[in-house]
């Protein structure tokens, strides 16, 4: 089964922000003290959004299986009769998949996200670790022994530019549900390491992936990071199908902007601590702030005043959420907007 879209029907929760590796595209601060998803709230959260059609759940992270209990969280969604999926980087999975059976029987277990950086073992490993894709390639195998569905995502970086086609071939070959192809963002990490494509490579990509949106026998898709933003914007953020809950139990705007390394001012995305907050009145806020997004949106169309890296949805949202005050020094990165450089 899939996770259906539409309004209000999915949670994204990130169970922790530990993660078992240290990815060099990795957006989220790890800094700070660890945090683990409080599965009271969780429990609390999916009796309220159940009335208001939130049926469905995706875990996140870092790496939402090392969570303290991520067996008991499993266990808590389908007491809620919760359909769910994780997205992971496939490192433990092993020890993971046995559980999931009873998951699969009833019908709650939506195709497995598996992050894959590449098409071949030297450019994922480059980006991850070593022996990581040997460990995704186990976890497909498990997968294909227990007939679990599977999808994959690969960060769209400057080593696996070159991969994408071969990737899409792997993926349809190994079995894939569906591939979903993402952008790296702008990091302090990624730019120090050369990970960022050009802006005019990604828009090559981007061609690229779409042409195999119609050669492939899976589902092929672009997530927000990598779309190309149409003039009125539209991702699951801003239609409010997916409402994104963080590792310390607040509603934010988006996850993309949520805990991200480098920003100064990590507040400005945050809607409602649920902790404290009905998630009734967390979604009227949510509302009303979408709403302000598109005005401003509009009123930028209306005066010219996009930038030029503003066809790129996660960029554009960033740069409003004053997210990247950091890129003032990288100032030669055709990335850096304006007011930054």
């Amino acid at each position: 089964m899939r996770l259906s879209g539409g309004p209000l029907s999915q949670f994204t929760f990130e169970a922790t922000n530990a993660c078992n590796l240290t990815c060099l595209h990795c957006l989220r601060d790890k800094s700070g003290a660890r945090h683990d998803l409080d599965l009271r709230l969780v429990d609390r959260l999916l009796s309220e959004g159940r009335p208001l059609g939130l049926h469905a759940a995706s875990l996140t992270g870092g790496e939402p299986t090392i969570h303290p209990k991520f067996d008991d969280l499993l266990d808590l969604l389908g007491r809620h009769e919760i359909a769910f999926t994780f997205v992971t980087n496939g490192w433990n999975f092993l020890e993971v998949y046995p559980k999931l059976a009873r998951y699969q029987e009833r019908r709650l277990l939506a195709p497995i996200m598996f992050s894959l950086d590449g098409a071949t073992p030297e450019t994922h490993d480059a980006i991850r670790r070593p022996g990581s894709f040997r460990r995704v390639m186990q976890a497909v195998s498990a997968c294909h022994a227990r007939e679990i569905e599977f999808t994959f995502q690969l960060i769209v970086n400057r080593l696996n530019l070159p991969e994408l086609e071969r990737f899409g071939l792997m993926g349809a070959l190994l079995g894939a549900k569906a591939l979903f192809y993402g952008l790296i963002l702008p990091t302090p990490q990624a730019l120090d390491a050369d990970l960022v494509p050009a802006p005019d490579d990604v828009r090559r990509a981007r061609d690229t992936v779409a042409r195999l949106a119609h050669a492939l026998s899976c589902e092929v898709h672009s997530t927000p990071t990598f779309a190309r933003a149409r003039p009125e914007m539209d991702c699951p953020a801003l239609r409010r199908s997916v409402l994104n809950v963080d590792c310390r139990g607040r509603l934010t705007f988006c996850c993309h902007l949520s805990g991200l390394v480098g920003a100064s001012d990590e507040d400005q995305d945050i809607i409602a601590d649920l902790n404290e907050t009905p998630l009734e009145v967390a979604l009227e806020r949510l509302t009303d702030r979408i709403a302000e997004f598109h005005k401003a949106r509009l009123r930028d169309l209306a005066q010219g005043s996009l930038g030029p890296t503003d066809d790129f949805p996660c960029q554009y949202c960033q740069r409003k959420f004053g997210k990247l005050g950091w890129m003032a020094g990288y100032p030669t990165s055709p990335w850096t907007p304006p007011a930054a450089s």
